[in-house]
């Protein structure tokens, strides 16, 4: 991360693990945590394959938020998805994943923003 005027770069390091967990616990079950213990073991696999990024986490969080179906959640862990190499323009997984789950028209209308360019 940097700026335009030369100074110099900030390199953001991942997020701790601790960290990511307490994350992913806010998004996806609020204050209900302590009534789904299976759900939470699933959801620590979940957020090490996120491996340290916040906005993997917290999209992966609110994704599940609502569903205490352990299946699904399985479902998430478990994706070919996150077995995929990934080069430095890639979409993270974690990301492809929840825009795998978006409705069709969502979708279209997330590839019609897309079309423009940054800033």
């Amino acid at each position: 991360m940097g700026t335009t005027r030369g100074i110099t770069d900030y390199n953001l390091q991942e997020l701790p693990y601790k960290d990511c967990l307490s994350l992913f616990m806010k998004y996806a079950f609020g204050e209900r945590q302590k009534k789904h213990p299976n759900l939470i073991k699933i959801g620590e696999k979940i957020v090490e394959k996120c491996r340290g990024n916040p906005l993997a986490v917290r999209t992966l969080g609110s994704l599940l938020y609502g569903t205490t179906d352990e299946h699904y959640w399985e479902y998430v862990r478990d994706n070919d998805i996150w077995k995929l190499k990934q080069t430095a323009n890639d979409i993270l997984p974690a990301l492809r994943l929840s825009y795998d789950q978006l409705s069709p028209h969502l979708r279209q209308c997330f590839a019609y923003c897309s079309i423009f360019p940054e800033d």
